[in-house]
């Protein structure tokens, strides 16, 4: 029996998220396989350097999936969809003036998915007061293969602030201008933390 030209394109579709190694799509249900830890981890990257004293510092590594038949439904009538997307945590050592984390850029399992690191992000906060700016958690770090493998150090600089005409103030940061792109092999990066006024003056540049 000869599928109509609807059926036959679902059929091809299931057929080829199968090949692909995810369940089959099915119209608003995402293909993405929950990430499966890695029980031995080996890669890490160690993030260390000054920090002003009032500043408390939490970073992530974001996975993603690099499977494109792994996705989940964003817009549905857009017919819009992104990869899967996890983030994991791990403990920051922090004394008044430095602070010191290890990350791991290989825990989680690839899987059919194909999960691995996509971002380093972090968070800023000072007494009570949250990341306004950049939106948080916010990458730190790209990870990519054409990365760079030895990062030159560079410092954030964070204050306190409000929108205009608004009372509440949080914690505003920027980076340097330039391209953080950082390569799967890296081992190691040094980034400061520092509280100084910045709005309103011109933007350091990334060193070369």
């Amino acid at each position: 029996m000869r599928l109509p030209k609807t059926h036959a394109l679902v059929t091809a579709t299931v057929v080829a998220l199968a090949v692909g190694g995810c369940a089959p799509y099915e119209l608003g249900i995402s293909t993405v396989q929950d990430p499966v830890l890695n029980p031995d981890p080996k890669h890490t990257l160690r993030i260390t350097g000054r920090k002003s004293e009032a500043l408390n510092l939490d970073f992530r590594v974001l996975y993603t999936t690099a499977n494109e038949h792994c996705q989940k439904p964003v817009n549905i009538a857009m017919g819009a969809f992104s990869p899967g997307a996890h983030s994991i945590g791990y403990p920051v050592k922090q004394s008044a003036t430095e602070y010191d984390v290890t990350l791991f850029l290989d825990s989680v399992l690839p899987g059919a998915c194909r999960w691995q690191a996509h971002s380093i992000l972090y968070t800023a906060s000072k007494e009570g007061k949250a990341m306004m700016v950049p939106v948080a958690p916010s990458p730190l770090f790209w990870v990519m293969d054409s990365g760079r493998l030895n990062f030159p150090a560079f410092e954030v600089e964070c204050e306190v602030s409000a929108w205009k005409g608004h009372e509440e103030r949080g914690l505003w940061c920027q980076k340097p201008l330039g391209k953080y792109f950082i390569t799967r092999s890296a081992t190691d990066a040094r980034v400061a933390f520092v509280e100084r006024p910045w709005r309103g003056i011109q933007p350091r540049k990334l060193p070369e």
